[in-house]
Formats: structure tokens, C-alpha cells, sequence
């Protein structure tokens, strides 16, 4: 800048230069995703980066994050930031210097836009580095100390990486040989009846045409779409018929009416991966890892956004073993906000769909897993934990099979352990992020082998 000061006239060719070297290809992207018919998707996702820096953790997760991975970093490549940092009084001295010396501010402010400080972020500092070290390398470049200094920090910081690495590698062999499968009268009856619930694919019962549909919904912000909260309706009513695990199933269902109506205008995969971990927690709260989620926080926009935000937020809280495992209630208002935000995001045409699957949902629920009338005795009346645990366990009911979301599939009651040990049999924790690995669970207190039906 003091240099462009000072050459008014003499600078504007290459202004003009370095503003026309900028949007060449900026237009060429542009241009390119016009073609792909992708630039609605492209603007979306630009946007989007903005909610994603507002959404980063609390400030004091950011300084720890800060030193423990930016130490990381510049540990590893010690000779790099040393060499940059003794350069640094040199660059002041000159023009260009302090070009640098501003393109290692600005690097380094992208580093820690938002609060994360991902390995992968420190990239973009590693140019300006590299240019204010070069001069100083160069003239130390020959000393015996060099070479140890260039070798040494990386190899301290690699070693152990290939340890961790190795260590990974074979744990998960272990998983693999140590998980069992199903009990082979599980495996007859599970063939007879059919394949396990596939997540990741579009269930039978939710229409494509939710999944095309525009995002043209009104949205006020993610609480000013929930259920009411002064009255019981009869959807209310309705829903807290079901066992506690009765009520995840249905709440993991609605979220997948939300994930296939979002797909296309929001990053809602992650999504999938939950609903089918909700019936592993099922089966038993350890399998479900809550700490694995990404969104931190609800924004209110945009709002495909802000909607899944909502619907994952509230299908986690039903999740909540401390919450409702050991309880004598049940997940019902979670499901039933969840439904409230699913019916107003959806087409006119298709919540008339829904509504008739949520319909059988419920009247499956209620056949097969009714909630059991007793009274509900405070806590204190209890001798021990363990007692009001054992009494309150018929509230909370047995593990419930994915099957059940599907009206199409004719669901009987004896089959219900092989389904479970079927859909057991097929996760895969190393592919879902919410499914802990075998020797996390057993740390947990799991008893018996984890991913096998007791």
C-alpha cells in the first residue's frame, strides 16, 4: 500500500491486472456451475459458511482448541515458524516484506474464523511462512543444527501418529473378529422375513416427490414452528401412548421425513446416520455416541438449515439416556415438536402422506408397545436406585426394530429379536459416526458382546 501511495499512476496497470487475474476465475466458476445447473446449490453453500462461523463453539473451547491444535502444528513444523518469526523484523524493512507480512495476518485470521482450528486449516499459512523463512533458512541453512531442526520436530510428531495409526488398524481387525454374528435361528427366521431397514436409501413409505419439491416454506426461526407447548392435543395424547423406546422410533421416523425433504438444499446426511443409531440406543444406550454430533448450536436461517438443525436437535435430546432411559416418562414432547416442524416444511400435496403414516405409526406403536398404566412413584419412596430403575423399566420397554416405521411390512411380535439381531448384524460403527466401537461400550459397563443380540 505505501508503495502504491507513492506510484498513483504507475500502479493502476497492475491493479488492473491482479482485479482482472481475480475474476477470470471467479467467472469461470460461475459460468461452470450455470452449466452443471448447480449455482442455486453453489450460492447456498457460500451462504452457508457464514452460519457455520456463527455456529462455532464457546470461547473458551476456542482457546483450547487454539493451543492444543495450533501447537500441534507448529510443533511439527518448528523450523518453519521459527525461520518465519526471525524473518519477520527483516520483511518490515521493505515494501514486499510488508505485503507478507499482511498476507500472514489475514492467513492467519482465516485459521481461526470460527473457532475450530482444523489441522487442515494452518494450510494457508504455510505460503506467507514459507516466503518470510526463506531468507533465514537460506543463511543457517549450512549449520549442523539445520538438518536436526528440520528432521526432529516432524519425526517427534510422526512416530507417534503411525503408532496411533497401527493401533487403529488393529483394533479394528480385533472389532471385526471379535463381533460376532447373529445366533444362526436369528439368521433363519431374519431370511424368511426379509432384509434389514437400509438407512442410507429412501424408505418406500416417503414420497420422492418431497425430495424435489423447492424450499419455499415460510420460516420465522427454529422455535416458532414447534408444537404448542400450554395444551395436550390429540396428537399429544396420541403420540405418549407408546413405551419410551416406542417414542424414539417414532421420533427417529419423523426425522427421516425431514432428512428427504432437506436433502437437496442442506448438508443433512449426517442425519441418516443418527436414525439408524437411535434403534442400536434401543437396544442399549451405550451403542449411541451424542458427543459425535456436528451442529453445536440451532440457527435460525437459513431455514432448510435451521429446520434439520431443529428436527436433529430435538431427535438428540430424545436420546438422552440421562434424561430417559432410568425415567418414568418418555421422549413424547421431542416427537411431537419434530412432527409439528415436519408437517410445516413439507408440500401441501405430501403432508397429507404423511399424516397417514404417522397415523399407522402411532396405531402400530400402540398394538405392539403400549405403555404400561402404573402409578408413578417419586424417587425418594425407593429404597435404591436400583429399584426405582427396575420399576420404571416397563415405561421405558423393549427395544424397538426399524421395521416398524414401514406400514408395508407386516410386523409380528415374535420376530422382533430377529430383526434386532439382524439390524445388529449389519452396523458398522467405523461407517457412523454415532455408533461407539466395541471396546468403548464394554469401557461403558456394556455386558455380553457388543453389535450381538444377548
Amino acid at each position: 500500500m505505501t508503495w502504491i501511495a507513492h506510484h498513483r499512476w504507475r500502479a493502476l496497470p497492475g491493479l488492473a491486472r491482479l482485479a482482472l487475474g481475480t475474476a477470470i476465475p471467479l467467472a469461470a466458476t460461475v459460468l461452470a456451475f450455470v452449466a452443471a445447473g448447480t449455482l442455486a446449490s453453489a450460492r447456498f453453500w457460500f451462504l452457508f459458511n457464514f452460519s457455520y462461523i456463527d455456529a462455532g463453539p464457546p470461547l473458551g473451547e476456542r482457546l483450547v482448541r487454539m493451543v492444543v491444535r495450533g501447537g500441534l502444528v507448529a510443533g511439527s513444523a518448528a523450523l518453519l515458524y521459527g525461520c518465519a518469526i526471525a524473518g519477520m523484523r527483516e520483511a518490515w524493512t521493505t515494501a514486499r516484506g510488508r505485503f507478507v507480512l499482511g498476507w500472514v495476518v489475514v492467513s492467519a485470521l482465516c485459521v481461526g474464523l470460527g473457532g475450530r482450528f482444523f489441522g487442515h486449516y494452518f494450510h494457508q499459512l504455510t505460503a506467507p511462512l514459507c516466503v518470510l523463512a526463506a531468507p533465514v533458512a537460506i543463511r543457517v541453512a549450512r549449520r549442523r543444527w539445520f538438518i536436526v531442526a528440520l528432521v526432529l520436530p516432524a519425526a517427534t510428531y510422526l512416530a507417534p501418529s503411525l503408532d496411533l495409526r497401527r493401533s487403529q488398524v488393529h483394533r479394528h481387525q480385533d472389532m471385526r473378529r471379535k463381533r460376532q454374528a447373529p445366533r444362526p435361528e436369528m439368521q433363519e427366521v431374519a431370511a424368511e422375513i426379509g432384509q434389514a431397514m437400509n438407512f442410507y436409501e429412501r424408505p418406500s413409505f416417503i414420497p420422492a416427490s418431497i425430495v424435489t419439491a423447492p424450499i419455499d416454506f415460510p420460516w420465522r426461526g427454529a422455535q416458532a414452528h414447534i408444537g404448542p407447548v400450554e395444551v395436550v392435543t390429540p396428537l399429544l395424547k396420541s403420540l405418549g401412548q407408546g413405551t419410551g423406546l416406542a417414542q424414539v422410533a417414532q421420533c427417529a421416523g419423523v426425522l427421516l421425513w425431514a432428512i428427504w425433504r432437506l436433502k437437496n438444499a442442506a448438508n443433512v446426511d449426517h442425519n441418516l446416520e443418527v436414525a439408524e443409531a437411535a434403534f442400536a440406543y434401543c437396544v442399549d444406550w451405550r451403542y449411541f455416541d451424542e458427543t459425535a454430533d456436528p451442529w453445536h448450536e440451532v440457527l435460525d436461517q437459513p431455514p432448510a438449515l435451521s429446520a434439520a438443525m431443529k428436527v436433529n436437535s430435538l431427535m438428540l435430546r430424545a436420546l438422552d439416556h440421562e434424561a430417559y432411559w432410568n425415567s418414568f416418562y418418555q421422549p413424547v414432547s421431542e416427537t411431537f415438536h419434530s412432527t409439528n416442524i415436519v408437517h410445516h416444511i413439507l408440500p401441501k400435496p405430501q403432508r397429507r402422506d404423511f399424516k397417514i403414516w404417522l397415523d399407522s405409526v402411532i396405531d402400530r406403536v400402540q398394538t405392539f408397545f403400549p405403555l404400561p398404566d402404573i402409578p408413578n412413584k417419586k424417587f425418594r419412596t425407593f429404597d435404591s436406585e436400583a429399584a426405582y430403575d427396575q420399576y420404571v423399566t416397563p415405561r421405558r420397554g423393549v427395544a424397538v426394530p426399524p421395521q416398524i416405521l414401514d406400514p408395508g411390512f407386516d410386523y409380528k411380535p415374535q420376530e422382533r429379536e430377529a430383526l434386532l439381531a439382524e439390524f445388529l448384524g449389519q452396523l458398522d460403527p467405523q461407517k457412523n459416526r454415532y455408533l461407539r466401537s466395541p471396546v468403548s461400550m464394554l469401557k461403558l459397563g456394556f455386558v455380553g458382546v457388543p453389535y450381538r443380540l444377548p
